[in-house]
């Protein structure tokens, strides 16, 4: 099984970007050395611990994360193998520097029971343009190889963006009912919600943003 790199996302937790889509979309397949070359300078400390993480998968094959964002914004991703889950890091690092990574001090660890019960509440107060799946086991925004690992990979258009921020416009997050006897939950729910608050709100602010979530 392809192993999982601790550190840009740590244990079972969501990492939120606000990214122009219709940019990041473009940039792949772009062939553009000087946007990989802005990735490799921006990101320099976070590709060597990526590379470091992953040394004995690089050293079977595996693209080190450099060579996978070249070939991702070439259009030369290979399309099999058991080092494809790098595409997904490479895609994140991607999404870094041409949008920006958002705050997620709930979700960045959270627990399938926590995403749960924020689904239910949210279905509840009529917020249902979307749903925590959404953001950690949806569609990539690109195209991708098939990959057997995490990361999760997840997004929401501009368009669900922007439905989602009139949906969630009309609840008032502190006075939400949490449906658990647990108050430690409940008090992560209601946070957890009003981080999806900002993020969307971060997204909806950029123009043509969207969110990219990646769960690691």
């Amino acid at each position: 099984e392809e192993p999982q790199k601790e550190g840009v996302g740590v244990g079972n937790g969501i990492v939120p970007y606000a990214v122009p889509m219709t940019r990041l979309r473009t940039s792949c397949g772009s062939k553009s050395k000087r946007l990989t070359a802005a990735v490799r300078r921006e990101s320099e400390a976070l590709i060597v611990e990526i590379d470091d993480a992953f040394e004995h998968e690089i050293a079977r094959g595996t693209p080190d994360a450099t060579t996978a964002v070249a070939q991702l914004v070439d259009g030369t991703c290979v399309a099999r193998g058991t080092g494809t889950f790098m595409y997904a890091y490479a895609l994140e690092l991607l999404c870094g520097h041409l949008g920006a990574r958002l705050d997620a001090p709930v979700l960045q660890r959270t627990s399938p029971a926590l995403l749960k019960l924020v689904d239910r509440v949210l279905r509840a107060h009529g917020v249902d343009a979307f749903k925590t799946r959404d953001l950690t086991d949806g569609r990539a925004p690109v195209r991708l190889p098939p990959r057997r690992s995490l990361p999760g990979i997840g997004a929401l258009e501009p368009a669900v963006v922007a439905l989602a921020s009139r949906q969630i416009a009309r609840v008032r997050v502190s006075e939400l009912d949490v449906p658990t006897d647990d108050r430690g939950l409940r008090d992560a729910t209601r946070r957890a919600i009003e981080e999806i608050v900002e993020w969307l709100a971060a997204a909806l602010a950029m123009r043509g943003g969207g969110l990219v979530c990646f769960y690691y």
